[in-house]
């Protein structure tokens, strides 16, 4: 059977991000969303923007997809503009939060890494995110091109909120779970994109892998002496 014959399902990428967007919601609904219900205690300032932005940013993506599906492409290029310095924000952001959590020892799986040693997975992510954010909106007269690096993007997004998800429901905290979740998600765009096209974009068959081999790659680096040093100094004045 010649698969380029299957026709594409126009929401599919509108419910991966859709499905990721659950994901951030399951995952922080305990410690974020729902804080008062399940009574966790005040969160600092810093780290409320932090939640707002991110929070904005998968609420904005989910609409550029369905903006797209309405083929209102004039009003998901405009708001385009705005995602452009969402996604900046959320760049520094993402950076403080990383430094000031290592360096009051509050960093997830503290258990398993030291702070210093860890920092490395959320700082990896959000310096993951600013590049294919950065790329996507160069290549944004590229749909192919732009469309698919959105989604790596906004992809890496969810590592945090399965470890956190994984950990609140399975009693488990451990990057692999993102991994695992994280791989499932490019697995099913190379699928779609097999089925559908008849071959796998190299953005999904190349790129997308590559930052899923990162996580191990990072955890390698952050034993190192060069990691410690270079963490030292990120963390280094941070109150």
């Amino acid at each position: 059977m010649n698969t380029r014959t299957l026709n594409a399902n126009p929401y599919f990428y509108t419910a991966l991000i859709a499905f990721a967007t659950l994901v951030v919601f399951v995952g922080f609904a305990p410690s974020f969303y729902l804080r008062g219900y399940f009574q966790a205690p005040p969160l600092p300032t810093l780290w409320v923007m932090h939640g707002v932005a991110f929070s904005a940013w998968m609420v904005l993506v989910l609409t550029q997809s369905l903006l797209v599906r309405a083929g209102q492409v004039q009003v998901h290029r405009r708001l385009g503009i705005a995602g452009a310095v969402l996604a900046g924000v959320m760049l520094v952001l993402g950076v403080q939060i990383a430094r000031v959590a290592a360096a009051q020892g509050t960093i997830r799986l503290r258990a398993h890494l030291p702070p210093l040693e860890f920092l490395i997975i959320p700082l990896g992510q959000v310096l993951m995110f600013a590049g294919l954010t950065t790329a996507a909106l160069l290549l944004r007269r590229r749909p192919d091109m732009h469309r698919r690096l959105m989604i790596v993007a906004t992809i890496q997004l969810v590592a945090p909120a399965v470890v956190r998800a994984s950990e609140s429901l399975l009693h488990i905290a451990s990057p692999a779970m993102a991994i695992v979740v994280l791989s499932l998600m490019v697995a099913a765009c190379i699928v779609y994109d097999k089925m559908t096209r008849g071959r796998v974009h190299p953005v999904f068959a190349v790129l997308a892998p590559l930052t899923i081999l990162t996580f191990p790659l990072r955890l390698l680096i952050s034993h190192t002496a060069t990691w410690h040093s270079i963490a030292g100094w990120l963390v280094r004045g941070v109150q």
